[in-house]
């Protein structure tokens, strides 16, 4: 194969099969995200309210249907037949597969011979080369001959395994560059696009429970540099209300998940857990007395107030665990440094989180800790086993306790119905 046709080749792959479906995936997401915000309890647009929610898994799944349809109609797409001989109309269906064995056949014995061609007899190469235009020929020739074909494709193979033998991939390795490419494609997606992590304390109950695993998207605010070099887009912050992964900034390898609560420069203050930023208290709602259970002990049963809070365009549920101590102690003033943001769980009492850190002084997490956004539960398990109930979770959307008293649901509902007008703080003092 010639160099301006291994260019032709990766230039129809490049379009067809990444950059139409990359616009094609990016610009469905746009088109689902339009219109007005849909009723998450409303069953016809609640799924369109939950694919709102996650964009990023969304994109995955537009992208690989959208890759996937191409593949299938490959033979018929513009400019086919100059990148696949098997896309010419006057093959027969069933020599299309033998086409393309015969297309990579042609390119091992190019890539073979440019690297152990100066092994083999001059004899054997003269007649692999040979043999090589004989089947190149046969491929674009016009009329297309079956017998033709198959024949030099059969001499060639012959000779391929006769001079080549030694220098060819086997199975083993064959197997072994699928593994090794396999894995990198998901260390890269696990790095740079979205990531599992498991929930291993109650602080974000009753959001979160303890064994439940999340999707976090990673390129929500910006894309992480390789090596811990910070990100591409480091001006993108995360909102108010999100709910996000990062590192412990006292021992950042250890991963931390909490709900952002304040931006840099803000002033946050606690009153019987409820925060206030800049003087402002996040209105909340008592929806109702919510309980749960860490273990069958008798000291593992919690039992305390529910509300929902407001908080920009987000509302959440938080908890005040009457059995935690300290509960109504004034906490703050903080002032959010530069460059940092502050975090609090949704689990208030039983939550180790900006309020408490630093010796108690308190303190924000550094934007080049973030990880990610908390997207959804893909799976949770404790040791009561494996709780269907939890997959799919959406970890910020419609607040909803599973499995809650129609009494307590109805207190949730009822908050919702009657959000406040103003979610949003004032602005902060200047730094």
């Amino acid at each position: 194969m010639t160099r301006a046709s291994r260019l032709t080749r990766s230039a129809f792959t490049g379009v067809w099969f990444f950059l139409m479906p990359l616009v094609a995936a990016v610009a469905l997401v746009a088109l689902v995200g339009q219109g007005a915000v849909p009723d998450p309890l409303d069953p016809p647009t609640g799924l369109l309210a939950f694919m709102r929610d996650q964009p990023v898994p969304l994109a995955i799944v537009f992208f690989t249907l959208v890759e996937t349809l191409l593949w299938r109609i490959r033979y018929r797409l513009p400019f086919a037949a100059s990148v696949y001989p098997a896309a010419r109309t006057d093959i027969p269906n069933e020599l299309r597969p033998g086409l393309e064995a015969a297309m990579a056949l042609l390119e091992e014995c190019e890539r073979l011979d440019g690297r152990y061609g100066k092994r083999v007899a001059s004899a054997e190469r003269e007649s692999l080369q040979q043999e090589s235009e004989a089947l190149a020929q046969a491929l674009a020739a016009e009329p297309f001959s079956d017998d033709v074909f198959v024949s030099s494709r059969d001499a060639l193979v012959r000779s391929v395994e006769q001079a080549f033998t030694p220098y060819r991939k086997g199975e083993t390795r064959e197997y072994v560059e699928q593994i090794v490419i396999a894995l990198g494609l998901a260390l890269a997606l696990r790095s740079f696009v979205i990531e599992a992590f498991k929930i291993p304390s109650g602080s974000m109950i009753p959001t979160l429970r303890v064994g439940d695993h999340i999707f976090v998207d990673k390129l929500r605010y910006g894309p992480l540099l390789p090596f811990g070099q910070g990100r591409l887009f480091a001006r993108v912050p995360p909102a108010r209300g999100d709910v996000v992964v990062f590192g412990f900034p006292e021992r950042p390898e250890e991963d931390f998940i909490k709900r952002v609560i304040g931006h840099p420069g803000d002033v946050i203050e606690a009153f019987n857990s409820h925060p206030r930023i800049n003087g402002w208290e996040v209105p909340n709602c008592h929806a109702g007395t919510f309980s749960y259970a860490e273990s069958d002990e008798v000291w593992g049963h919690h039992e305390g107030e529910l509300f929902v809070e407001f908080l920009g365009e987000n509302a959440y549920l938080v908890l005040l665990d009457r059995s935690a101590l300290g509960s109504s102690e004034h906490q703050g003033p903080f002032r959010v440094k530069a460059g940092e943001f502050f975090v609090m769980g949704d689990n208030r009492n039983n939550s180790h989180d900006s309020r408490l850190w630093r010796g108690g002084q308190g303190g924000g997490v550094p934007f080049d800790l973030l990880k990610g956004h908390a997207l959804f539960v893909w799976f949770s398990a404790s040791s009561r086993g494996v709780d269907a109930s939890r997959i799919g979770t959406v970890v910020t959307g419609h607040p909803a306790v599973e499995k809650a008293s129609i009494e307590l649901q109805a207190g949730i509902e009822q908050c919702l119905s009657a959000r406040p007008s103003n979610t949003v703080p004032p602005a902060a003092p200047p730094l």
